[in-house]
């Protein structure tokens, strides 16, 4: 194989990892990356693809990811004490609407 060929495919695994971890963060360090291989550019230090998992849940106030809903609740206990959980029992049709949210603490 020529040597450009392997630096292309050396490139394309590269900026493939940013792409594929995805997130703004990851998506403008392969645009970096494009404009350092193959424009000249010099962009200065790029940072390596950030790891994003598969599934997870994202809240605002929290950097990072929280790998199951527990863990979201735990942290969400510890930020706010308690969480309010709207249901309708059988026996609550009609009700007052604020007897139909009971608080839970988690333990």
């Amino acid at each position: 194989m020529p040597g450009q060929k392997i630096q292309d495919l050396r490139n394309w695994l590269i900026i493939y990892g940013y792409w594929n971890a995805g997130g703004a963060d990851n998506v403008a360090a392969m645009f970096w990356t494009i404009a350092e291989r193959y424009l000249g550019l010099k962009v200065g230090e790029i940072p390596p693809p950030l790891e994003t998992p598969n599934m997870g849940l994202l809240h605002p106030d929290y950097q990072g990811f929280f790998a199951s809903p527990r863990q979201y609740l735990e942290w969400y206990r510890q930020k706010h004490g308690r969480i309010g959980v709207p249901f309708r029992g059988a026996g609550e049709q009609g009700s007052n609407p604020k007897s139909s949210c009971r608080d839970f603490a988690l333990s």
